[in-house]
């Protein structure tokens, strides 16, 4: 799974603690963090420090792995099309 910006990240975590059958509350006294710092972060907002989301997605049994993204998808239909166009 690939996350690209905050809200990304927060979509994850929400997910992940809604499969855990987890509160907001019960994720965040896993991380040491308040119930408004989960808020926030499931919310995706910008300015969450990094060590708390790292905190937080160790908490739901998350990892994070630095990986270039996967390359985009081709229509090889389009492909194909543009090609017999002449593009």
């Amino acid at each position: 799974m690939y996350a690209r910006t905050a809200r990304d990240i927060g979509l994850i975590l929400r997910d992940r603690r809604r499969s855990l059958h987890l509160t907001q509350a019960q994720l965040a006294e896993r991380a040491g963090v308040s119930r408004p710092t989960v808020v926030r972060i499931e919310t995706g907002r910008e300015r969450a420090e990094l060590g708390v989301v790292l905190r937080l997605l160790a908490a739901a049994g998350l990892s994070v792995n630095l990986a270039p993204p996967p390359p985009p998808e081709i229509d090889l239909q389009e492909v194909l099309a543009r090609t017999r166009q002449g593009e």
